[in-house]
């Protein structure tokens, strides 16, 4: 029951045109860049389909200000009740869907044939300069002929928002989540306006009862006879509580949690406990929009909820996130990824659920390195310090976030993905003389993915011991020592410790203690480690005023830094 097959935005907030197609998806995961416009996707779907008549507009939601072009929003939806498409209803505005193509030339087509498509109903938001809005149902060969829908009919298509104002969720207001979930559950649909009328006259009774306003009868005298010096007599004036018409209201039987309000709690229960009740909605059909859905959760707890609610077989639910838990959890083919300005939302592929497992946090970015494993990772955490400190903000301001492709040709692989979702991605790593290695960095090349590469067949522990000064080389040792034993690191060649090398001055027999060096500490593993590899790039980083311009040390470095470049996003 009511699902939201597309959706059409013209004119909104920060939307100037978007069209969405979400298809058979139940689970709608929303993912972009901050300002991208998520929010304001739901925000549409909210307003398009609002239950209330009286929804307010102002100039701020007209795209760019300008109140000269009317907001239209449009909502294609299926699986409607049955209610909805009598003929005094809107059964004259039908439209057929089949394969992904939506026709509204009924008159040409056949009973038999209609049989294979699916109703839907179009469902218009228009709002122009005098900010009256106006909801109908669009039909006709050329979508021309307009119904109004009323807010009656559209509360039918029970779409429930979770926000941060959703103290009205855990009360039987009409309306409200609870109160549907109610009505669903119960024959007497007048029975909660019943009872808590029943229940007033009970309080109010008991309270005439054991008048105890005592304290106040000096201002009633008072009152009475300021009363009389204006020509006005009252008789038997008193001070009693008094129940107001919202007294009378269902929207004051809430929900209490050892009692207390269950409104006084925390957000991120409160927003657990209205996805409880709305997921109870779900089930009957109901349509619902959670913005931010991770927001006052931990990690588990928001992964824990994206796996449920994608687990949605009758209702249908929409979320924003920027969490990486939950891109981890969702499939690929439910996530769709908003990018500012574009006319349409991207979609993934299959191939793409190893990458959000593994590095969730890449489709986020605008730009991502893809370090070939933990060293490389380390290193570009030590530019992204020095650049910090150096500049005043780092690589997070630049839009560039950094991920760990675990070795192979993962990292050539994943960068190819993210290119083709128009992520910039730069790949930082070893350039090996393995086969495989050289056709995905080919494949790269074709995809048009940057590199920053050692030298020819070296990798970086090759770069580092041949290209740093001798200081660095034996500071690079004296790391080694202090993580690991000395038996691990020495003999190299017929030295037996650090200080048997700090008083070697032949440039032959250092460069031979280099190549040995370089060779142990990619066997051994010295510097495998994230840690490790931050402490590499401080040595890199601190030497580079010190190496020639043809250095492969200097040329890495002036690539990754050419790469990164200085426009703040």
């Amino acid at each position: 029951m009511s699902h939201l097959y597309s959706l059409k935005i013209s004119h909104y907030r920060g939307i100037k045109n978007l069209e969405a197609i979400f298809g058979e998806s139940k689970f709608v995961a929303l993912i972009g860049r901050g300002d991208s416009g998520k929010t304001t996707i739901l925000k549409a779907i909210a307003a398009v389909l609002n239950p209330n008549w009286n929804v307010s507009f102002s100039d701020w939601d007209f795209y760019d200000c300008k109140t000269d072009e009317p907001i239209v929003i449009e909502a294609v939806l299926k699986d409607l009740p049955e209610d909805l498409f009598k003929e005094n209803k809107y059964g004259l505005c039908l439209g057929l869907l089949k394969s992904g193509s939506i026709t509204y030339d009924l008159e040409n087509i056949g009973e038999d044939e209609a049989e294979e498509y699916e109703k839907i109903l179009t469902i218009r938001l228009t709002v122009n300069n005098t900010l009256e809005p106006k909801w109908t149902v669009i039909s006709g060969i050329n979508r021309d002929v307009e119904t109004e829908i009323t807010a009656n009919d559209r509360a039918k298509l029970k779409m429930f928002q979770v926000s941060d104002y959703i103290d009205n969720h855990f009360s039987y207001s009409k309306g409200s989540p609870l109160y549907t979930l109610l009505k669903q559950s119960i024959e007497d649909k007048k029975l909660p306006a019943n009872k808590i009328v029943e229940m007033v006259r009970k309080a109010y009774n008991a309270i005439q009862e054991h008048n105890d306003f005592k304290e106040f009868d000096d201002v009633k005298t008072q009152i009475a006879t300021l009363a009389k010096g204006v020509g006005l007599r009252i008789n038997d004036l008193n001070t009693f509580v008094e129940f107001k018409e919202n007294a009378y209201s269902e929207s004051n039987i809430t929900l209490h949690s050892e009692n207390i309000p269950y409104r006084l709690h925390g957000k991120g229960s409160k927003r657990l406990l209205s996805i409880a009740i709305q997921k109870g909605l779900m089930d009957e059909g109901g349509i619902v929009l959670i913005d931010e859905m991770e927001q006052g959760m931990e990690p588990d707890r928001s992964r824990n909820l994206a796996r449920l609610l994608k687990q949605t077989d009758n209702g249908q639910v929409f979320v924003t996130t920027h969490s990486r838990e939950v891109i981890a959890e969702v499939s690929a083919d439910n996530l769709f990824i908003v990018h500012q300005g574009e006319e349409h939302l991207r979609t993934f592929g299959k191939n793409y659920q190893g990458l959000l497992r593994r590095i969730p946090e890449s489709v986020l970015a605008k730009r991502v390195v893809c370090c070939e494993g933990a060293t490389e990772l380390g290193i570009i955490r030590a530019f992204d310090d020095f650049l910090q400190q150096s500049r005043g903000y780092g690589l997070a301001a630049l839009g560039i976030v950094y991920v760990d492709c675990h070795g192979g040709d993962q990292f050539y692989k994943d960068a190819i993905l993210l290119k083709k979702q128009d992520i910039d991605a730069c790949v930082f790593a070893d350039d090996d003389t393995d086969k495989d290695l050289e056709k995905a960095k080919k494949e790269a090349e074709k995809n048009k993915v940057s590199g920053v590469l050692c030298d020819k067949g070296k990798a970086i522990e090759d770069m580092l011991f041949a290209y740093l000064p001798w200081e660095g080389v034996l500071e690079m040792l004296s790391y080694a020592e202090e993580v690991y034993n000395q038996q691990k690191i020495y003999p190299i060649l017929a030295y037996s410790d650090l200080d048997s090398l700090k008083g070697l001055t032949d440039a032959a027999e250092q460069q031979k203690v280099r190549e040995d060096c370089a060779q142990r500490a990619k066997e051994g593993k010295w510097y495998k480690r994230i840690a490790h590899g931050e402490f590499l790039g401080k040595i890199w980083i601190g030497n580079t005023s010190r190496f020639a311009e043809d250095c492969g040390l200097a040329k890495e470095y002036k690539a990754m830094i050419d790469w990164i470049g200085n426009e703040i996003n």
